[in-house]
């Protein structure tokens, strides 16, 4: 049964004219702005439709001009045949001669020489025509080398595509079959002018990669990009690549070019075979395509490479395992174990997980047969060591880690970095005992390596032994005489031991450490604080007015000022004695009332070039600075500045002073997210309860320094908020008395019964129970909000007074602790 033609749709071929619903002028002007902004295309649909409106000159000529660059534009896009049609197409609605020099460059493009050399016979005098002889030529010189022969009957025979093609032909045959030295004679009767000259270049350069590969290139980059050679040196190039370069650039080449590049890699047709089924994969191809490619060529690949590289993929796709049993038998339990905690670390699981996954990967090793420092025992170390560094990614430095490294020097002792890192640990965690245990293995390795000898001196220190970090600073200095911190370590050893022979009242001993840190001292600093020592020594002696020069001298040499005042407040801490007793000693200036805003900023700077060298010292140093730094603190600052000195009294745990620097800052930078947090935090130590309104204010904060890209704030308010409870305090309407509100209460107890709290917290709960601390918490909260001291409902051993700079930190529990082996 016949189709019914449906009577609206026109029929096949039929001709559709859609004219443009613009006018005649608004069609003119539109084309024309096409034609000047490059939109070719559509300005020739443009000006056909004016032309079937009108016949005009003008408009034929802009149509031309549409032709003409869109021919242009699919050219340079490849498109040479497509270019060849709309230039035909030119010809034919512009009433245009097709045979133009524009065309004579697209039949060469095309590679049609024979069309392209007939144009040029019917232009002979015609020098824009003639131009493109020479390009021409050499063409016509590709394809006569190619077989081709048919071309040279349309030049004469005294032109030199006709006249040079037999000693080209004869250099290229020559070549294919090793002759050089035929190559080389041949070559020698093409003139510099020929168009087979790019040939010559090639034919030296491939016999000269052998000899000289500089050279060789050399004549290569000779070659014209638009050489009809060109794509001949392409080849060349990339056959000289390394293989996993080749294999990239492999797919930008063309048929012809793999083939001659193959050849030149001097591979077989079937590795050429496999390198194309590679490229069909695509430049990134999938773990199971690229399985399956492998385990197809497994016999002409090596067996024992496409089994490691098939494991490396199973890291990514685990689902091929079955796949992989089947080809190599069962794998063993060590790589089962090792490929799934590849597997999770690379796709970001628990860090635990992918630490117990490397510990089963090590049982399954069996390494009790295996001798410590041998091969077979090596590979335990690297699964320890591995499993350890991935969990100090994201993890702290726990006992556990500890262990694994130290197992990992049992069988690899010769690894240098982890004695470092071992003996680093247990020295910041005041586990000294271990630390000089590894230190002791690691000097009896390396006895004269700079970095463990630095180690020994850090470590000495630490504990106290003063004469032995010196002896180990000297040895240092002796491999490495500019090592600055080493140097530091030394002077500050001396004056340690001095310190000491001076509190036992050794005043001769004393002297002849001081001596030695003199030696060592290269900076002002150091000097000063060496005469600061001297000082205390003639003062114990009775010479006061010596004792003065002295300390006046390192009071001007440590900077003057509050950083003066400051280092020799911290030696008479250090002493034990009063601050006053060295200040009238030295007879000082009284300090100003109100420091300079230099003065201020030169102090915290210098606090925290001292932070964690005497932390406990050094709050009592800063005792009777407080109150005039309190009326420093409205000095014309820099928002950097102000920033720089709320953290150093965080460190210093000057909660006072941090807090009416803080407000200061508020005042001129209001909302500032960094002075809200130091503001908040400073005002609440220990278990946190914020006030409604300090809840909404950090909310407000934390939003805008998420909005300012300030991080680090938006990190530390999320903490407080997160720490903290609101509850009604009695900036709040509705509460006149402060007190918060039932369900507030219950939640702020809730919490500090259910968390890990303070010490005294903890102690309370064993102590009481349940119920009873229940009720003891209510009490204290309720007393600490209504304004009276939350301490004094514990006994005087669970809540102590902290002592000034003993600041108490708050810390993330790491509950993450298991067993290793």
């Amino acid at each position: 049964m016949k189709r019914k033609r449906r009577k609206n749709k026109p029929p096949r071929g039929a001709s559709r004219k859609c004219q443009s619903p613009l006018s005649t002028a608004e069609l003119e002007a539109h084309g024309a702005i096409l034609l000047e902004n490059r939109r070719f295309k559509e300005a020739i649909a443009a000006f056909k439709d004016l032309l079937q409106r009108e016949r005009r000159e003008p408009w034929l000529e802009a149509l031309s001009t549409a032709y003409a660059g869109r021919a242009r534009e699919l050219a340079d896009k490849g498109m040479v045949r497509e270019a060849l049609a709309i230039w035909q197409n030119h010809a034919e609605h512009c009433g245009r001669s097709l045979e133009e020099p524009a065309y004579v460059e697209l039949l060469m493009k095309a590679g049609r020489v024979d069309a392209a050399i007939g144009v040029l016979s019917d232009h002979p005098d015609d020098p824009e025509f003639q131009c493109y002889l020479p390009e021409l030529r050499a063409l016509a010189a590709t394809q006569a080398l190619t077989g081709r022969d048919a071309v040279l009957t349309h030049f004469p025979d005294d032109d030199p595509v006709v006249r040079d093609h037999p000693a080209a032909q004869a250099a290229l045959r020559a070549y294919c079959l090793g002759d050089d030295a035929t190559v080389e004679a041949k070559l020698k009767s093409i003139p510099f002018r020929s168009p087979y000259r790019d040939l010559r270049q090639i034919l030296k350069a491939l016999i000269r990669f052998e000899t000289d590969s500089e050279d060789a290139d050399r004549l290569l980059e000779r070659i014209d990009s638009e050489s009809p050679f060109r794509g001949v040196c392409d080849a060349i190039r990339a056959a000289r690549l390394p293989r996993l370069d080749f294999m990239r650039r492999f797919g930008e080449l063309k048929p012809a070019q793999r083939r001659f590049a193959i050849a030149l890699r001097g591979w077989s047709p079937q590795q050429a075979k496999r390198i194309q089924e590679l490229q069909q994969l695509g430049e990134h191809p999938g773990p199971r395509a690229m399985m399956g490619f492998l385990l197809r060529h497994r016999e002409a690949l090596e067996g024992d490479w496409v089994r490691q590289a098939a494991m490396r993929l199973l890291v990514h796709e685990p689902g091929e395992r079955g796949r992989y049993n089947r080809s190599f038998g069962k794998m063993p339990e060590f790589h089962r174990h090792r490929i799934q905690a590849l597997h999770l670390e690379e796709y970001g699981d628990s860090p635990h997980d992918i630490f117990n996954t490397w510990r089963d990967a090590f049982q399954a090793l069996d390494l009790k047969t295996s001798n410590p420092g041998t091969e077979a025992a090596l590979p335990g170390a690297m699964v320890l060591r591995h499993s350890a560094d991935r969990w100090l990614r994201t993890e702290s430095f726990d006992p556990t880690t500890a262990k694994a490294l130290e197992l990992s020097l049992l069988l690899d002792p010769e690894d240098l970095q982890t004695h470092l890192r071992l003996i680093h640990h247990y020295r910041s965690v005041g586990e000294l005992k271990y630390a000089r245990r590894v230190l002791d293995i690691a000097l009896a390795r390396y006895p004269r390596d700079v970095a463990v000898l630095t180690e020994a001196v850090e470590t000495a220190i630490a504990g106290g032994a003063f004469k032995k970090a010196a002896r180990f600073a000297r040895q240092v200095l002796d491999h490495d005489p500019i090592n600055a911190r080493v140097r530091d370590i030394l002077v500050d050893s001396h004056l340690s031991h001095a310190r000491k022979q001076i509190g036992q009242g050794k005043h001769a001993l004393a002297h002849k450490e001081l001596d030695e840190a003199a030696n060592w001292a290269r900076t002002e600093l150091v000097k000063g604080r060496i005469d600061s020592l001297r000082g205390v020594l003639e003062m114990d002696s009775g010479a006061a007015d010596i004792a003065r020069e002295r300390f006046f001298s390192g009071f001007e040499r440590t900077g003057g000022g509050l950083v003066g005042r400051l280092h020799l407040h911290l030696e008479a801490q250090r002493f034990d004695r009063h601050p006053d007793t060295f200040v009238k000693a030295a007879r000082l200036p009284k300090p100003p009332r109100k420091p300079s805003r230099d003065q201020v900023l030169a102090l915290a700077h210098t606090l925290n070039e001292l932070s964690g060298e005497d932390d406990y010292h050094l709050g009592y140093a800063l005792g009777s600075m407080i109150k005039p730094l309190k009326r420093a603190a409205c000095q014309d600052f820099t928002p950097g500045e102000m920033e720089l000195i709320c953290e150093t009294w965080l460190r210093a745990d000057l909660g006072d002073l941090r807090s009416i620097y803080a407000r200061a800052a508020l005042k001129r930078w209001p909302g500032s997210p960094a002075f809200v947090f130091h503001r908040v935090d400073a005002a609440h130590e220990g278990f946190i309860a914020l006030s409604r309104r300090e809840f909404e204010t950090l909310d407000k904060a934390f939003e805008r320094a998420r909005e300012d890209g300030d991080e680090r704030s938006a990190h530390r308010i999320a903490e407080l908020l997160g720490a903290g409870t609101p509850f009604a305090g009695p900036e709040d309407p509705g509460f006149p008395e402060g007190l918060p509100e039932s369900a507030d209460l219950e939640r702020l107890i809730d919490m500090a019964m259910n968390m890990p709290g303070p010490p005294e917290i903890e102690e309370l709960k064993r102590e009481l129970g349940p119920t009873e601390a229940r009720r003891a918490l209510e009490a204290m909260l309720l007393a600490g909000i209504a304004g009276g001291d939350p301490a004094d409902i514990f006994p005087e051993p669970i809540a102590p007074k902290r002592r000034r700079g003993s600041r108490k930190k708050r810390r993330k529990i790491n509950t993450d602790q298991f067993e290793l082996f």
